[in-house]
């Protein structure tokens, strides 16, 4: 795969999984990685395996509360470097029968769509202003 944007990777959910895994596979390709992550061991791990292989550095981020979202964002606005690459890869499964879900839990699962969706309008506003970016949204059951 030949990776042709300039700026850093952003991989939201990069702790584990999928998003590990790609952040990873980006690592190697030579391009920074900043990987987003809710527990700070699990992150601190992963950045700490990231940088073993090339450039990568970590955010912590609950994306079920709004103003650590926010943070989120103005952190990312705020990045000298510029976003060529994010990679949504943060995910919530509750492992119950569908109708056994509760409204808690369908609220929780629209905030964590919530705070994607708003992640990656800022995002996709800084690709535009320095010339594009990829964009690239991870789901699984």
């Amino acid at each position: 795969m030949n990776f042709t944007k300039n700026g850093i990777a952003v991989v939201i959910g990069g702790t584990s999984g999928m998003g590990f895994e790609t952040a990873k596979q980006l690592v190697a390709q030579n391009i920074h990685v900043l990987v987003v992550g809710n527990n700070p061991t699990k992150l601190d791990k992963a950045v700490s395996e990231l940088q073993s292989l090339g450039h990568a550095s970590g955010w912590q981020a609950n994306l079920y509360d709004d103003a650590s979202v926010s943070r989120l964002i103005a952190h990312l606005e705020s990045l000298e470097e510029g976003i060529g690459y994010l990679v949504n890869a943060a995910g919530y499964f509750n492992p119950k029968a569908f109708i056994e879900h509760q409204e808690s839990d369908y609220e929780q699962y629209m905030q964590l769509n919530k705070a994607t969706f708003f992640i990656t309008q800022a995002i996709s506003k800084l690709m535009i202003q320095s010339g594009g970016g990829s964009v690239v949204n991870v789901g699984s059951m």
